[in-house]
């Protein structure tokens, strides 16, 4: 049984939040979307209210690391990846004094949560500007554990992660002292029963870009859904596998007989397996390209698919249609070019247009939901992403085994 925050005594005291705040970013470095922030707003309030020091930490984007003056410190890290922009955010959202740390464990930072006052909150820097935190680092486990007395982890994207902050950590703290923040909670469990337990017919629509990272994903998901929309990138090496012309487009040519064998596999179960009928097309990727429009089976020599086109939208609204559930993990491709948005738009207005149930996951479809203002007429959003994946193709995650209860 997982262990949650509510039922742990956080009264007066000093606690470690692992949050997920690994938010994107626009071109001109601001945060573009703030539904993960937001998201554990809830877990802050409660300890706050318990009248606790909190010591939040979390990572953001992958740092590159090199030496400098004895310390393994990221190229760049100050104005590239430091979590001064989540510093600010969660100043105006709770309107508190929000103290970022100068690092992570070294000894003014330790210092700093060792005066921390209760209604008082630490923003360690990075967790990933420390490379340790990536090995599961006996040491920084240490180092993290003494800075406080409870630990919650309500950073769900990353809790399939073996890492310091969400694994090896845990090892410190005794049974009741860590728990599951509510977001966490939420997560784990709208996820792993609507998963389990669905509304049918069941329609997931996925746009990852490759079959080599979801192969077992693709192959758990047919086991629960009736129907499995393909989008973005991936589409084509299903089309290739069945010997459609696609060119200059993204494939995996080493995965065209598990393509097969999963259109196969599909035919067996008496799933259906739904690609695109039609894309935008180019001869390159860039700002100012050329594009055409043409059915799935014409695309020319030299081109490249970049998106879905109106009939596949209809194709796609048409199968949806009488879904009592519908899952969305991602965009069409190349969404974040205005020219582009509106069939990644058409997406999220299928799910907001729906009678049924609804839930969308990743946050690159949470911008899309967001932009369009359409997060009240979904059911559940959510921050997951590599998690939940696993959590789908049964594997155990860190904080599932370590937060559970003898109970």
């Amino acid at each position: 049984m997982l262990q949650k925050i509510q039922n742990i005594d956080t009264e007066n005291k000093k606690v470690f939040l692992r949050c997920d705040f690994n938010v994107p970013f626009d071109k001109s470095g601001n945060i573009d979307d703030y539904t993960r922030v937001n998201a554990t707003l809830e877990t802050i309030k409660y300890l706050l209210k318990h009248n606790c020091s909190i010591i939040i930490a979390s990572h953001l984007w992958r740092p590159k690391w090199v030496w400098k003056e004895d310390l393994l410190r990221p190229e760049g890290f100050e104005k590239k990846f430091s979590l001064a922009p989540i510093q600010r955010v969660l100043r105006a959202l709770l309107r508190l004094p929000i103290i970022l740390a100068e690092w992570i464990t070294d000894e003014s930072t330790i210092s700093q949560a060792k005066n921390l006052k209760p209604w008082e909150i630490l923003l360690l820097e990075n967790l990933r500007f420390d490379i340790r935190e990536k090995k599961n680092d006996e040491n920084l486990a240490k180092e993290l554990s003494s800075l406080a007395d409870i630990y919650i982890n309500d950073a769900f994207w990353v809790s399939h992660r073996s890492h310091t902050s969400v694994d090896k950590i845990t090892d410190y703290f005794l049974e009741w002292e860590k728990a599951a923040g509510f977001l966490l909670q939420k997560e784990n469990t709208y996820f792993t029963d609507r998963i389990e337990n669905p509304k049918r017919p069941f329609i997931a629509i996925a746009g990852w870009a490759k079959v080599s990272s979801k192969l077992l994903t693709i192959k758990k998901l047919l086991e629960k859904v009736d129907k499995i929309i393909i989008g973005w990138a991936m589409a084509f090496t299903f089309l290739k596998a069945q010997w459609y012309n696609i060119w200059n487009s993204l494939v995996e040519n080493d995965l065209l007989d598990e393509a097969i064998n999963i259109i196969e596999t599909a035919k067996k179960l008496d799933k259906e397996l739904i690609l695109p009928v039609d894309f935008i097309i180019s001869n390159t990727f860039w700002e100012d390209w050329i594009i055409k429009i043409v059915d799935f089976n014409k695309i020319p020599d030299l081109f490249m698919g970049l998106d879905i086109w109106p009939k596949s939208i209809k194709l796609f609204e048409e199968k949806c249609k009488w879904a009592k559930m519908i899952f969305w993990n991602w965009p069409m491709w190349a969404y974040e070019f205005q020219k582009f948005f509106e069939w990644s738009a058409a997406i999220a207005n299928i799910l907001s247009e729906s009678e049924w149930e609804t839930f969308a996951g990743w946050w690159d479809s949470i911008s899309v939901i967001n932009k369009l203002a359409l997060s009240n007429s979904i059911n559940f959003i959510s921050t997951w992403g590599w998690a939940s994946l696993e959590l789908l193709e049964w594997k155990k995650l860190p904080w599932i085994e370590k937060l559970k209860t003898q109970d």
